[in-house]
């Protein structure tokens, strides 16, 4: 608790006093505090109570001496003595400030979560930790929102809101992440080694991040702030089903300027759960990846240049051939990536600010394929249809202009964004295509009083390709009474088709795809409501939502078998998802227990007759709960989903669809951490997948062909039951300046 305390030798009467009151960190304004104000010269104890006004001023005529007490809820109370006029700042302290985190997607400023117009979602470091999740996927496997699938090459897919593939858009500090393989980035290629924090916002988001955001929004956020003038981190991962991994980082601060350098290495064996053959379920998998960025911060100037690369190989060894069992064909698939931004932010008077943020993103995926001969070990190169390269790149500008002013009743935002993209390759038609998005957007929050906030966006834009339409939104922010928030917006979605599914052409022996330039742009509409209610009795804090979402989407994407043999993207005249869900959060002291249910129902109709019976619905359910040791300092966690029976559809022809089901499961990790030598080294061990979830069953009209030969009725969701081990080391200078004066002080 604060106390803060002031001294003066006279005693006056009848002077003015004013306070602003801001929170400690984000430095907004906050209205509504309680002062307390208690007469020293009043012997029977009396006193009296004021509340700031909508501004988070307070101004009083008061008779000296006095103590005033401010208090706020969510807050630590803060007291004053006074023997004379004053006119002040009061910084308050959030309590439990990790349990309401400030949020910068889709924000004019960091903003505190609570106080987010938008729905946000925010997994910070610790959880990461605790969670010992080296990438996006294993991080949104028990996420209550997160539906993850498996494909043993093309990598892990996600779906929100019962949309996935192309319509939920990943970025990594705002840039958006490009190569998407059968519509979906694969998360388990986002490694989360420098990452501070993972927001996500479900929904469309197309008013201000153009396509790709019909589902909603993930934003990565890797570190770029440092406290001390020199920190190091050493990681070290095992899992005992064949994972070692390494990273490490390095930062050197030097007055306004800030320099980071990270990388590693991340190797996976491969795993079978029944061992037998030379061809594993789960691919070996060898990822090399590096970071640096030069950081400059003086201040109303921000500039921010960074670099990153990854490299990846997985190899698919096949099994071995009749009748000698001496050879075998082997694939190798070989990603790169390399992504350059720079961001450049400034500050005006009177709270505007500029910011342009630039990137080039390039990404390379090539697919070999070798007869391997077994008694010579000799690799040979096979046919050039049986090898593939695809190249796309982006580049991508984006400036915004913002006044933003809490205190203020209008603040407003305006921007451009550009985006121009190539894909090449032999199965691209034509060899080389691209696509220009071109556009501008805008927003405005307007507070008519404190507890109402409405903020229309529009974006209006133009494809080289397609006629975009002007996508509005509309948020709305209302708090009827001190701690409960109703949030409602309606959106308008728009997804251009992706040049794959314009221009890919793939025939050979095991696929027959091939691309539809004829198909048209999605468009969708949305609408959300949730009600938020939190409340603080003594150290108990009971943080509870309940949400609602409507998704109607025209011209939704998918593949469809023509003949029962080639496959091709067709437009699904109309799919709808509906769903809901309630969560429920308590904090005490060093506990913490947040339970979740999810409920989700999707309809696809193509406009013929042809559609899906109803809203078939799916039950998700997740509960996280951890408790803080502090002398030992050991944190333990439980991190569950079960994932309800899920419906899923066919597509066989442009008139027929057929229906299959995947088995619910349940999955379940348990996590322990403790910490040494004053935070110098922590160790995490634990347990993942509890309930050795390997595959689940898929059921219903399943077709004997499929894009990549033959259909299986099982699904891979995990390799089983695992152990891990994980070690960090912190190494930063004031670590060694406290052990210093702590050596000199025993001398």
């Amino acid at each position: 608790m604060s106390l803060l305390f002031l001294s003066v030798k006279e005693k006056l009467h009848g002077q003015n006093v004013s306070y602003s009151f801001r929170d400690l960190i984000t430095n907004e304004l906050l209205p509504g505090v309680t002062i307390e104000i208690k007469d020293l010269k009043n012997s029977k104890d009396f006193s009296s109570l004021a509340i700031s006004n909508t501004q988070g001023v307070f101004q009083k005529e008061l008779s000296f001496p006095v103590i005033l007490t401010f208090s706020l809820f969510g807050y630590q109370i803060v007291y004053d003595t006074l023997f004379k006029s004053v006119e002040k700042t009061i910084l308050l302290n959030e309590i439990h400030r990790d349990l309401n985190p400030v949020s910068v997607t889709a924000e004019y400023n960091g903003t505190k979560v609570k106080n987010s117009i938008y729905d946000i979602k925010i997994i910070d470091r610790a959880k990461i930790e605790q969670k010992g999740a080296n990438n996006l996927r294993e991080l949104l496997m028990t996420e209550l929102g997160s539906s993850i699938s498996q494909d043993n090459i093309l990598g892990t897919s996600i779906s929100q809101q019962g949309l996935g593939g192309e319509n939920v858009k990943i970025l990594i500090d705002g840039v958006p992440v490009i190569g998407r393989l059968n519509g979906n980035v694969d998360l388990s290629q986002i490694n989360l080694y420098n990452v501070e924090k993972v927001e996500i916002i479900e929904g469309p988001l197309s008013a201000l991040y153009g396509s790709n955001a019909l589902g909603g929004v993930i934003n990565v956020i890797t570190k770029s702030k440092q406290d001390d003038r020199v920190q190091a981190t050493v990681h070290g991962y095992y899992e005992h089903v064949g994972q070692y991994n390494a990273d490490a980082n390095l930062g050197i601060k030097i007055n306004n300027h800030l320099l980071q350098v990270s990388g590693g290495r991340y190797f996976f064996d491969g795993f079978s759960y029944l061992d037998s053959d030379r061809s594993k379920q789960w691919k070996p998998k060898e990822q090399y990846f590096g970071s640096a960025s030069y950081r400059f911060n003086k201040n109303a100037l921000n500039i921010k240049l960074k670099a990153d690369f990854y490299k990846e190989l997985i190899t698919d060894k096949g099994n071995l051939r009749k009748p000698y069992y001496i050879d075998a064909f082997d694939d190798y698939y070989r990603t790169k990536r390399y992504d350059v931004a720079t961001d450049i932010g400034y500050k005006f008077k009177q709270s505007k600010s500029i910011m342009i943020k630039g990137a080039y993103s390039f990404y390379n995926r090539c697919k070999n394929n070798y007869f391997k001969d077994l008694t010579t070990l000799e690799n040979t190169i096979t046919a050039p249809e049986n090898q593939d390269t695809s190249i796309f790149t982006n580049i991508m500008t984006r400036a915004i202009y913002s006044f933003y002013a809490p205190e203020k009743k209008l603040t407003y935002q305006v921007g451009i964004d550009v985006n121009f993209e190539t894909g090449s390759g032999i199965r691209i038609i034509n060899y080389k295509q691209s696509m220009g998005d071109y556009a501008f957007f805008g927003s405005f929050e307007y507070k008519p009083f404190a507890s109402f906030i409405i903020k229309p966006a529009v974006r209006i834009a133009y494809n080289s390709r397609f006629n975009a339409p002007i996508i509005p939104s509309i948020n709305i922010k209302y708090k009827p009474i001190q701690n409960l928030t109703m949030r409602t917006s309606y959106s308008r979605g728009f997804r251009a088709p992706s040049l794959k599914e314009l221009y890919f052409f793939f025939v050979d022996i095991n696929h027959n795809i091939i691309g539809n330039d004829k198909l048209k742009a999605e468009t969708s509409h949305n609408i959300q409501f949730s009600l938020n209610y939190i409340k603080q009795v003594k150290k108990i804090i009971i943080d509870a939502e309940a949400s609602f979402f409507y998704n109607n989407v025209d011209n939704l994407i998918r593949l469809a078998s023509i003949d029962g043999n080639q496959f091709t993207y067709i437009n699904v005249a109309k799919s709808k998802s509906i769903g809901g869900s309630i969560e429920t959060s308590i904090s005490y002291e060093q506990f913490r227990a947040k339970a979740g249910m999810q409920v989700i129902g999707v309809y696809s109709d193509f406009g013929n007759g042809v559609r899906t019976k109803g809203f078939e619905p799916t039950p998700t359910i997740s509960l996280d709960l951890s408790y803080s040791w502090k002398k030992p300092k050991m944190t333990f966690s439980l991190f569950y989903k079960y994932a309800g029976r899920q419906p899923g559809v066919y597509v066989a022809n442009s008139t027929e669809l057929k229906t299959f089901y995947t088995d619910n499961y349940h999955l379940l990790d348990l996590t322990c951490s403790k910490s040494f030598f004053s935070n110098l080294l922590k160790l995490t061990i634990g347990g993942k997948n509890l309930f050795n979830i390997t595959n689940i069953q898929a059921s219903g009209s399943f077709t004997s062909n499929g894009v990549h030969g033959a259909a299986t009725n099982t699904l891979p969701v995990s390799w089983g039951t695992s152990f891990f081990a994980d070690v960090k080391i912190n190494l930063n200078s004031s670590n060694f300046r406290k052990k210093t004066m702590l050596n000199d002080a025993r001398e």
